[in-house]
């Protein structure tokens, strides 16, 4: 009797000790705020409908996204283009996806990359990163070859691209 009574005991205080965990679990240790008063997590501003009916737009986790540059009009070269992004992390701090970015006279399935959004910022009353960084892998031409492209090992991050934080 006295043993079952002991396992209810523990089995109590194993509860009451998650419960606490719990309770103290659900605030920010760092900023003391709730989970309820965080920021909520910041989008990027994407292009849509190019070339036809160009468009930008805010989007949190975009599966396909032409990333603008910062001050660069609504063309081909003034935007990063990004196809089957798949997002790894999309918190208030940074995100991560890697995806695809297709050239013309490229390879047929495009060229495999690597994204990092960073630098929050509020801007025209969203909050959007700001940055962007891009990693992609090393290409190799062989024109006589059955396989015409061949990838290697992935390069180097480059350098922080500022992009567009507002709809126009």
């Amino acid at each position: 009797m006295a043993r079952k009574a002991t396992g209810t005991l523990a089995l109590a205080a194993i509860l009451a000790a998650f419960a606490g965990l719990l309770v103290v679990g659900s605030s920010d240790a760092i900023t003391g705020h709730s989970a309820a008063t965080r920021g909520a997590t910041p989008a990027v501003v994407c292009v849509s409908g190019y070339p036809r009916n160009s468009k930008t737009t805010y989007r949190k986790r975009p599966r396909v996204c032409n990333f603008l540059l910062y001050g660069a009009p609504i063309i081909h070269p003034g935007m990063v283009l990004s196809h089957a992004t798949r997002w790894n992390h999309w918190g208030t701090e940074y995100a991560r996806g890697y995806g695809r970015h297709f050239v013309n006279a490229g390879p047929r399935n495009g060229i495999p990359m690597k994204f990092w959004l960073s630098d929050p910022t509020n801007a025209c009353g969203s909050e959007v990163f700001s940055t962007l960084r891009v990693r992609t892998r090393k290409l190799t031409y062989r024109p006589n070859a059955k396989r015409k492209y061949r990838w290697g090992r992935w390069l180097p991050w480059g350098d922080r691209i500022d992009l567009a934080v507002c709809t126009r």
